[in-house]
């Protein structure tokens, strides 16, 4: 959970233009800029495009 938790602020905190959906607690981005990240700064940051965070994270 430890590592979820740092990915998850690094993600967030990344780069601007990245959007929140609050209900299904998702972030919201292009598919290039998913590609980006997966394949060049973070091939686990791949979980947090098709499922929510866990609501312990996000405090």
């Amino acid at each position: 959970m430890r590592k979820d938790r740092r990915n998850w602020t690094a993600l967030k905190t990344s780069e601007t233009g990245l959007g929140w959906d609050p209900t299904s607690g998702r972030i919201e981005a292009s598919n290039e800029c998913w590609q980006k990240k997966d394949k060049g700064e973070n091939p686990e940051f791949g979980k947090f495009r098709q499922r929510g965070v866990n609501s312990v994270l996000e405090e």
